[in-house]
C-alpha cells in the first residue's frame, strides 16, 4: 500500500516533447511562454523615403538657419576645396602685391595647366581701392568705373592644352569683398565668357598686357562650373552689377 501510496504522490512522469530537426537534424529550439510574451523588437530600415527626408532636412538647416556658416567656418580650407573640386576651383597666380606695368607671360603652378570648367573661368585682380575710396597706388577711380561697364584693365590671352588656338579674356566682372583684416577690395575678373563655345579643358599658358600699370594685391585663376544655365549670365558686359 505504502508503495503505491508514493508512486501517486509522486505523480506520473511529464510527456516528453517531440523533437523537431532541421535540414542539417539539429534539434530545432522551442521558445518558451516568457520568450513569446517579450516585446519583439523593431528593425529600422533606410530607404528612399529617408534618405529624401535626410536631404530636405539638411537643405531646410541650411536655407532658415545659420548651419551653412557655422558649417563652413569650422571645416578646414583644404576639405572645402576638395569637396567643392568639381564644381569651383581657385589657383593662386600671385600672392603678394605685385605691379603690372608690362607684358608678361604668367608662371603656372604645378601641375602646370590652368582648369577650365566652364565659361566663367579667368583671372581675377584684388585691390585695396574701390570706386568709393579710389586709392591711385593700386589702380585709380577712373579704371574701376570702367570695369564695372565691361571695359577691361588688360589684354589677356590664355592659350588651351590642345593646339595653339588663342582664348582672349574679355568678359569683365566687378564685386567688392572684405579681407580677413576688415579691409574693403575691390575684385576686377576677365573671364572666357560666352565668346567661346566649347571652352578649352585647361590652359597651359596665359600672357597678360596691361593697357596702364596696376597694383594687384592678389591674382587668382578662378573657374566655376554652372550645372544650371539660363543664359543671363552676368559675365555679359551689358548685364554686369556690382553685388
Amino acid at each position: 500500500m505504502t508503495k503505491k501510496k508514493n508512486k501517486k504522490e509522486q505523480g506520473e512522469p511529464k510527456p516528453k516533447r517531440p523533437v523537431y530537426l532541421d535540414q542539417y537534424g539539429n534539434p530545432i529550439p522551442f521558445l518558451n511562454q516568457k520568450e513569446k510574451d517579450k516585446p519583439q523588437k523593431q528593425e529600422y530600415k533606410f530607404g528612399i523615403f529617408s534618405l529624401l527626408g535626410f536631404v530636405a532636412a539638411i537643405i531646410l538647416l541650411a536655407s532658415l538657419t545659420p548651419f551653412y556658416s557655422v558649417l563652413m567656418l569650422v571645416t578646414p580650407t583644404s576639405i572645402q576645396e576638395k569637396i567643392l573640386w568639381p564644381l569651383h576651383r581657385n589657383v593662386t597666380l600671385y600672392a603678394q602685391s605685385t605691379k603690372f606695368d608690362k607684358p608678361v607671360k604668367v608662371p603656372i603652378p604645378e601641375p602646370g595647366t590652368l582648369p577650365v570648367l566652364g565659361f566663367d573661368t579667368g583671372i581675377c585682380f584684388s585691390f585695396y581701392s574701390t570706386q568709393s575710396a579710389p586709392d591711385q597706388k593700386y589702380i585709380d577711380a577712373e579704371r574701376l568705373t570702367g570695369a564695372v561697364h565691361g571695359k577691361n584693365i588688360a589684354e589677356i590671352i590664355a592659350i588651351g592644352t590642345q593646339g595653339k588656338y588663342e582664348y582672349h579674356l574679355k568678359s569683365i566682372t566687378y564685386s567688392e569683398t572684405i579681407d580677413n583684416d576688415g579691409r574693403i577690395m575691390s575684385v576686377i575678373c576677365q573671364k572666357l565668357g560666352r565668346a567661346y563655345a566649347p571652352t578649352p579643358k585647361n590652359i597651359r599658358a596665359l600672357y597678360i598686357r596691361p593697357l596702364e600699370p596696376f597694383v594687384a594685391e592678389k591674382a587668382i585663376w578662378n573657374s566655376t562650373k554652372h550645372l544650371y544655365d539660363d543664359y543671363s549670365s552676368p559675365l555679359e558686359p551689358e548685364k554686369t552689377q556690382i553685388p
